[in-house]
């Protein structure tokens, strides 16, 4: 791709040559965007830059996320970009993925606290919710002085929601809440909480029915209501995410959202959060590139470098580390097949000041463990409610693989090198 750009431009960083945001642009993105939104990017990546990015890896060791800058992210316009009121400033789809797209340059973690507080929790009570849901929520989750929450997916039902088993029984003209969520982002923070459920008591649908599903305002302080954060996570550490449990939280006939008819409602709001997730993508492969560009050229300022492995050895992740002295042996072959070199894979976590190398501390290795254990998440969703795991090798409908391309040897999904 680089090779495709006529001119680069960069700037020195102690002695360190940096790509510019316009030629990280490979696909010229900039120059659909307005004034106005060109304004907006610039105020969003100033913040991730000069706000988030100097304190992300502190947060990435600890599982943690900043969130005193949450009120600063609803202050620039990281919240609620699209709608039309409430305080909000009705912009494009466009703008909308831009935001996501910055916050993502930054850490996914960063986009995904905004997309779960946007285009799941706001865009759930703007689009199914009752005036008055709105008119209470809404201008305070804008602002981030209120944050929502997002509760669909369960332990046992990830990719097919329309399985889940929490349910909302009819009690008077209210309701009692009852169910486990799982992967929740933002939960253990959320002021309130999106939750779905199947309902006894709709007269004509059987609860077992995915037309029987419902979304329901639950205030994270009713009795009832935990969520527990998720710890040592491999991906995604800089997002909150929590397990919910539910037990028989008292609900009023003001706290369904009125318009929710299924499993449709909460798709829909997943439809809106998947766009920001492709805009975030290109935000994070534009960083990792520039990282690796900018570590590629401040290894080659140095005569030599050598291989070890990085404190992800077990996965044979490699890392390049300035020669410290000595050690001239080349790079073997080692027992698991991966490079090492001088030093045993039993390598202690470490930063590495120069060289060209990905550490932990670079954007480069925290958005590689989002891709790293993709694979790992797909296949735990290959076993089924027994749980065993269904053999998706031998699936005779796999189309074949194309030249330059391989499966993965569990889940069938397409890799392309």
């Amino acid at each position: 791709c680089l090779a495709a750009h006529a001119q680069i431009s960069s700037v020195s960083l102690d002695g360190i040559a940096m790509l510019s945001p316009e030629d990280l642009d490979l696909y010229r993105f900039d120059d659909l965007l307005s004034e106005e939104e060109k304004s907006l990017r610039d105020r969003v990546r100033d913040f991730v830059q000069n706000r988030f990015l100097p304190v992300v890896n502190e947060y990435w060791d600890r599982d943690d996320f900043p969130t005193d800058l949450i009120p600063e992210m609803g202050e620039i316009g990281c919240f609620g970009a699209t709608l039309d009121g409430w305080g909000c400033p009705g912009l494009s789809s466009r703008a909308n993925g831009m935001i996501m797209r910055e916050l993502e340059r930054g850490d996914s973690g960063l986009r995904t606290m905004a997309s779960v507080q946007s285009s799941l929790a706001m865009n759930a009570i703007r689009y199914f919710g009752s005036d008055a849901q709105r008119d209470h929520w809404l201008p305070r989750m804008r602002t981030g002085s209120a944050l929502g929450c997002f509760g669909l997916t369960e332990p046992g039902f990830g990719s097919n929601p329309g399985g889940m088993v929490t349910t909302a029984r009819k009690d008077g003209s209210g309701w009692l809440l009852s169910g486990e969520k799982m992967w929740i982002g933002n939960a253990d923070v959320a002021d309130v909480a999106i939750i779905w459920a199947k309902t006894e008591g709709i007269e004509g649908v059987e609860t077992t029915e995915a037309k029987a599903i419902r979304g329901f305002l639950v205030p994270t302080d009713r009795p009832g209501f935990e969520a527990t954060l998720i710890r040592n996570k491999m991906s995604l550490r800089v997002a909150r995410t929590s397990k919910v449990r539910l037990e028989n939280i008292s609900l009023s006939a003001d706290d369904i959202l009125p318009e929710t008819d299924g499993l449709r409602s909460p798709l829909t709001c997943l439809d809106q959060a998947r766009y920001g997730i492709a805009w975030g993508v290109i935000g994070a492969a534009e960083a990792c590139l520039g990282c690796a560009g900018a570590r590629g050229s401040a290894g080659g300022l140095r005569k030599e470098t050598r291989l070890v492995p990085t404190h992800s050895g077990q996965t044979g992740g490699l890392s390049y580390a300035d020669r410290a002295g000595g050690g001239d042996r080349e790079p073997t072959r080692g027992a698991e097949g991966s490079r090492t070199g001088d030093r045993s894979a039993g390598f202690p976590r470490q930063e590495f000041d120069g060289g060209c190398g990905a550490g932990r501390r670079s954007h480069l290795s925290r958005s590689s463990r989002r891709g790293r254990y993709l694979g790992r998440s797909l296949c735990d969703e290959a076993h089924d409610q027994s749980g065993v795991r269904r053999d998706l090798r031998r699936n005779p409908r796999r189309p074949p693989s194309r030249s330059g391309a391989r499966t993965h040897r569990n889940t069938g999904v397409l890799l392309i090198r």
